[in-house]
């Protein structure tokens, strides 16, 4: 702190003050499950100083990527990926940023929300709405099997997808309400760990789609998609 006169007016000049210098680097970082709101809540304590904050995330505690940003010490990541469960933070303000905080992981490991739904009587509803209506589950252990249910009706047909950065070998069998199988595929080409595409009920209704380990290594994390179009 210093002070000047000037014309006989003594000036108080702050020169301290944390808005004038970068913020220190965030920490008490956290990043936990809540199942309610189906998202990863991240939280830090506040930095003195800091005008804005960035939220980092990554597959490994060094490879972290910039996801958003935001001005208070609390961020939900509702876009979480099984395959990204780090996560650390920046702070920043006019002058300057701060280091990149401690990387943390997320306690996403070994949890599917979604279970139990291993028979078509405990299928969890995906609802076909929105630009890329998908579900993340959990193959594991290889035993498990998963169900989905969706409503399907003519003249839309289907696409269902897992693309290939789930990357753990997948079948993918379609029934209808009775249980008889419509379709299946795990060929495990291209883009998709596994694909039913093309695919048009004859009559409306619901429909089940059984997600199974292809091989005894078929272990881990994956995202299923389905696309109605017309």
């Amino acid at each position: 702190m210093k002070t000047a006169t000037l014309l006989g007016v003594t000036l108080l000049i702050i020169t301290s003050c944390s808005y004038f210098e970068a913020p220190e680097t965030p920490t008490g970082l956290t990043a936990l499950y809540n199942e309610s709101e189906d998202c990863v809540e991240i939280n830090w304590d506040d930095v003195d100083g800091a005008r804005e904050y960035i939220i980092f995330r990554g597959a490994t505690a060094t490879s972290l990527t910039e996801i958003s940003s935001g001005d208070d010490g609390a961020y939900n990541d509702y876009d979480y990926d099984y395959y990204q469960q780090f996560y650390a933070v920046e702070a920043s303000n006019n002058t300057g940023s701060s280091g990149m905080s401690e990387a943390v992981e997320a306690d996403l490991n070994n949890f599917d929300s979604y279970e139990t739904d291993n028979t078509i009587a405990t299928a969890k509803t995906l609802v076909l709405e929105g630009d890329a209506p998908s579900q993340k589950h959990s193959i594991m252990p290889v035993s498990d099997v998963d169900f989905i249910k969706f409503a399907a009706q003519p003249p839309y047909g289907y696409n269902i997808e897992v693309p290939a950065e789930s990357s753990i070998p997948l079948k993918l069998t379609l029934f209808d309400e009775a249980g008889n199988e419509l379709a299946s595929d795990s060929d495990g080409t291209g883009i998709y760990i596994a694909r039913i595409g093309e695919w048009a009920p004859s009559v409306a209704g619901n429909y089940y789609v059984k997600i199974e380990a292809k091989t005894s290594t078929g272990e881990g994390y994956y995202r299923i998609f389905i696309h109605e179009w017309e």
